[in-house]
């Protein structure tokens, strides 16, 4: 059985970690750190979920949303902002 797989964006490693220890049981997880890396991730890969923190440098958790949301195939992707 196939895994569904999550994006966590957070620029805590620490959050990051504690979500994984979680999540890697039942899921396939990947975080990155900034919502950069994470809409890079987005362009490449396939995900079920996005996990997505607010407040981070660069570009904060509504640019990313934005900017995921302004992606035609990334409309209906699940994301549950922390």
């Amino acid at each position: 059985m196939l895994k569904k797989k999550i994006l966590a964006i957070d620029d805590s490693v620490i959050a990051l970690k504690q979500l994984q220890n979680i999540l890697e049981d039942k899921y396939e997880f990947v975080g990155v750190t900034g919502g950069l890396a994470g809409l890079k991730r987005l362009d490449n890969e396939a995900f079920d979920l996005v996990l997505l923190d607010i407040e981070m440098p660069v570009m904060d958790g509504f640019a990313s949303l934005t900017s995921i949301r302004q992606r035609e195939t990334l409309r209906d992707l699940p994301i549950i902002i922390l």
